[in-house]
């Protein structure tokens, strides 16, 4: 094994850039808050973060997932902001049930695809969408 190139530049770059991901990954979570005021017409969801370990849980229709912030390198050697989605399982399984995951970049550009001519989608604004599409994943996604 040899050790990383730049190895202290690196953590520094990681430092400087962890805060504005988590900012993004903060107003991500305030856009899914939207699905808890009386205006949404879904009924019954409801957000609990817990922002200082880095994720927050949804639940909805007795059903509850954990969407985790982190960082990682991309392909292109640039960090990204990560979010891992994660069911809670009545098994109670120690290993997770994980039913997805999406990047997005400093500018909170997320990597969905999208059709052509589309714009992209982005963690803030398009909270609302990004969050109902874990829930219907998780509910047809048969438990462990």
């Amino acid at each position: 094994m040899k050790l990383t190139e730049n190895v202290i530049d690196r953590a520094e770059y990681a430092a400087k850039r962890y805060d504005s991901f988590k900012e993004a990954f903060v107003r991500f979570m305030k856009g899914a808050a939207y699905l808890t005021e009386p205006s949404s017409p879904i009924r019954g969801l409801s957000i609990e973060p817990s922002l200082d370990k880095n994720h927050f849980d949804v639940t909805f229709v007795g059903m509850t997932i954990r969407f985790c912030f982190l960082v990682q390198y991309g392909t292109d050697n640039a960090l990204t902001g990560r979010v891992v989605i994660v069911r809670e399982t009545p098994t109670f399984s120690d290993t997770p049930d994980i039913i997805g995951a999406f990047s997005f970049n400093g500018k909170g550009v997320t990597d969905f695809d999208v059709a052509e001519g589309d714009d992209k989608l982005e963690i803030e604004y398009n909270a609302v969408e990004i969050v109902l599409h874990f829930l219907d994943q998780a509910l047809a996604k048969p438990f462990p």
